[in-house]
């Protein structure tokens, strides 16, 4: 693949005409649409058909949530016998979003890794103002339609806005289903200052071991020492509010 990268945004930089034109060049639609067919030669191609096969089966899983919302007499048991026993499979399509998290946690640890090599630490201020411009003008959009729209828990939308929604009720969340953003961006707040210490450590793989490691033990903590979800099986999200409202908080 090609390199897709303009010459203005290496040749102007560290002025202000050059953040203009960075701005520019990243919200370009001509870019933009031109990226969609030619990948960067940084990124792993692989990666492009995990998420696309992931993206599709949420579509499909919910495709099947709103179809048992729709028909709510067959249920989602019966749906999933219409269907036939092939697509039982859909029932964890759910879980696509820890495969999006895992994805996003390589590549921003690649980034911040070749950013040590080549810099010898690790620019927080620039890493976060690029995390922050890479979502918030689009999602603050959807904030203000949602808010207009008068949606449920509008009054709410102050805590999306600072990604700290996840730490509502869930019955009090405005636009519930942004959980998953706010707990992206939180890791992007962390996770950086967390792994510049890790790496002034003397031993700094065995930290990064002991964290990958100790991801597992508390997940599996919290899941063991419910007795809700622990007993819970998992196709009682679709069928269930109260169980979804659960879980989704916790």
């Amino acid at each position: 693949m090609k390199n897709t990268r303009l010459p203005l945004v290496a040749a102007s930089h560290g002025n202000n005409s050059g953040v203009w034109a960075k701005l520019t060049y990243a919200y370009s639609l001509k870019r933009n649409l031109r990226d969609l067919f030619v990948r960067p030669p940084e990124q792993y191609a692989v990666f492009d058909g995990v998420r696309g096969f992931f993206m599709l089966t949420v579509l499909m899983f919910h495709a099947v949530a709103v179809f048992c919302k729709v028909h709510p007499a067959l249920g989602f048991e019966h749906a999933y016998e219409f269907l036939g026993h092939a697509w039982r499979w859909l029932l964890n399509a759910e879980y696509a979003v820890d495969v999006f998290f895992t994805l996003s946690g390589f590549l921003i640890t690649s980034i911040l890794f070749r950013q040590i090599s080549k810099e010898g630490k690790i620019q927080v201020k620039q890493f976060y103002l690029r995390r922050y411009l890479r979502l918030t003008p689009v999602y603050y959009l959807a904030l203000l339609i949602y808010g207009l729209a008068k949606g449920a828990n509008s009054q709410n939308l102050w805590a999306n806005a600072l990604y700290v929604n996840n730490f509502l009720s869930y019955e009090h969340q405005a636009m519930a289903w942004t959980w998953s953003l706010a707990v992206e961006e939180q890791f992007y707040l962390l996770f950086p200052l967390v792994l510049g210490l890790i790496m002034k450590t003397s031993k700094p793989v065995l930290w990064l071991w002991g964290l990958f490691i100790g991801s597992f033990a508390i997940r599996f903590c919290i899941i063991a020492t419910d007795p809700i979800l622990s007993t819970t099986p998992v196709s009682q999200v679709l069928t269930d509010p109260v169980f979804n409202a659960h879980r989704t908080s916790v």
